[in-house]
């Protein structure tokens, strides 16, 4: 198979891979993380800032309207920016993460976690980009069940079942290209936000021999620790190398 550099963005979009998980929004939240990253420390609460959504260097947390029903996640690994998604969306958010180990890992609070649910290409810089819908409606009706039926009753049990993952979340990651013109923009917006504002943290151009542009700088302290933790994890194959591109 021949090369292909990074930040070729051209053409269509291929989905490399993709998972579907049932998460409890425990606390009302729930993470994305890289698998290396799990032990870093957590971004700000989204309720801290206002927000449903926050983001550290290589891991975001979710905050969901309800604590009872299951949410659905879809987890996407795309070869490049894919087109919108189909559909009405309540909610959508882009960031640009640096991904130590290249492996997602699903952080469910006291719920546990759902470790290397989904393999990316390579490790490296990457956007994220996660889309919701169903949020309220899926709050404001589990409120009347309870209100309204007692948790023995079968209408309680009909709704409850009906409610289990449809609160619906779509997480979609693709190598951060310098010739993505969209994503080049939606960083300059980010960083132009307050500091501690979702995904706010400054970027750097640098340039190697298989990628060229603007390069997020997702913090000093993640170079040091990167090839202990990669080897902790997963050991790195050749082809998951950012720097060598595909293979």
């Amino acid at each position: 198979m021949t090369s292909r550099p990074l930040d070729d963005n051209t053409g269509m979009a291929s989905l490399l891979n993709a998972v579907e998980l049932r998460v409890r929004p425990d606390y009302n939240m729930f993470g994305i993380t890289d698998s290396a990253a799990i032990d870093f420390p957590d971004p700000p609460l989204p309720i801290v800032i206002g927000h449903w959504i926050s983001a550290g260097p290589a891991k975001v947390l979710i905050e969901s309207p309800q604590r009872s029903f299951p949410v659905t996640l879809r987890l996407e690994s795309w070869d490049r920016r894919p087109a919108d998604p189909d559909g009405e969306w309540e909610i959508d958010e882009t960031f640009h993460l640096d991904l130590p180990s290249g492996w997602i890992s699903l952080n469910a609070m006291s719920d546990g976690s759902r470790l290397d649910a989904l393999e990316l290409p390579f490790s490296g810089p990457y956007t994220l980009r996660v889309l919701g819908r169903h949020r309220e409606q899926v709050a404001r009706a589990g409120q009347e069940l309870f209100v309204t039926y007692d948790i023995d009753d079968p209408a309680f049990v009909a709704g409850w079942q009906a409610l289990e993952g449809k609160e619906y979340y779509l997480a979609r990651l693709w190598p951060y290209g310098a010739f993505d013109k969209r994503a080049t923009e939606e960083t300059a917006e980010v960083q132009a936000t307050p500091a501690g504002r979702v995904g706010a943290r400054p970027a750097v151009l640098a340039a190697t021999p298989h990628r060229q542009g603007p390069q997020l700088l997702a913090g000093e302290r993640l170079a040091a620790q990167r090839g202990a933790l990669r080897a902790e994890v997963h050991p790195v194959h050749p082809r998951r190398s950012a720097s060598a591109g595909w293979r």
